[in-house]
């Protein structure tokens, strides 16, 4: 299943977007059956939304990124969100279209 996985950053300092970013692509990473691509970022780089092929569900990919590593505290790293970041996973169906800007997430889509 392919999926949309759209993160608000509660505040986007340097410092967050920095140690965040890379721990969320890596547990994407991880879960997914095809490399992870970058949908689309806001300027700012406070939104932003990773396209992951996973058979996951949702609810999955929320704990992973909320618990990596699961919950014993002998495997668990830091959750990768802080609380005022916001999460949204949206399935994504078979058909996509766009338009000049968002090539690279067709291309993306058509491909997986």
């Amino acid at each position: 299943m392919r999926y949309l996985v759209i993160v608000q950053l509660g505040q986007a300092t340097v410092s967050h977007v920095s140690n965040l970013v890379p721990s969320l692509q890596a547990e994407l990473g991880a879960m997914s059956k095809e490399p992870v691509e970058l949908a689309f970022r806001s300027a700012p780089a406070d939104l932003f939304g990773f396209f992951v092929d996973t058979d996951l569900a949702p609810q999955q990919i929320r704990a992973r990124i909320e618990s990596p590593g699961g919950v014993s505290s002998l495997t668990s790293k830091m959750p990768i969100l802080e609380g005022n970041d916001a999460l949204l996973i949206i399935q994504l169906g078979a058909e996509a279209d766009s338009t000049k800007g968002f090539t690279r997430a067709l291309t993306w889509l058509q491909r997986h």
